[in-house]
């Protein structure tokens, strides 16, 4: 979705997109819904006055269709558990929202365990390179009014921070965030090869550390 949103390419795509979002769901259940929430901050972002790269740029109509292409993947499997399984249905979407506000199998972690131990051991030699970009780039993503920085950036900090509030707390939970974050540290590499002497500090700095 980060790439129909910078170069929109179609509905067909849009459509995959969506199809793609209701498999996700089918597997990790409404998480996967990143998708929609990158997609709608994409839709909101050119009236922040941050232009689009393409000239058909992703619309609102783009993410209605993403949405109904999610809802029909995803419908026939929830109905046919919903007839069936009635009972067994309602307790399983109790228990996925329970890790918001309950220890789930001895998941409980304060807030920070997520930034200051997992993404530690996840990011491992590159943590400071990760935590250095992702910084740096928030103030000019917004100072430069970057479409891509900014879509990034949503799709990042949209899967940690509803992890970092939660109760329960797992080391993978975030895993469909991480390549948000690692594409940072690739954009901070490339402006400073570019010449960004701020990036060039950040980068050579992190990688002392």
């Amino acid at each position: 979705i980060p790439a129909l949103l910078i170069r929109h390419i179609g509905v067909r795509w849009t459509l995959a997109a969506g199809i793609a979002q209701g498999i996700s769901f089918l597997c990790k259940t409404y998480p996967a819904f990143i998708i929609s929430g990158i997609a709608l901050i994409g839709c909101l972002l050119p009236f922040a006055g941050v232009a689009p790269f393409s000239s058909k740029p992703f619309r609102f109509r783009h993410f209605w269709i993403l949405l109904l292409a999610t809802l029909i993947t995803i419908a026939p499997w929830m109905l046919w558990c919903y007839i069936e399984f009635r009972r067994e249905f309602f307790f399983e979407q109790v228990q996925i929202f329970r890790h918001l506000s309950q220890n789930v199998e001895g998941w409980a972690a304060p807030w920070d365990r997520l930034i200051f131990d997992y993404a530690l051991r996840i990011y491992h030699v590159f943590y400071p390179a990760v935590l250095t970009a992702t910084i740096l780039l928030i103030w000019r993503g917004w100072r430069e009014r970057s479409f891509a920085l900014l879509i990034l950036l949503a799709w990042g900090f949209g899967v940690l921070i509803p992890h970092l509030l939660a109760t329960s707390k797992t080391p993978t939970a975030t895993l469909i965030g991480w390549p948000a974050f690692l594409r940072l540290l690739s954009a901070m590499i490339v402006r400073a090869i570019d010449g960004d002497a701020l990036c060039l500090g950040g980068w050579l700095g992190a990688t002392l550390i």
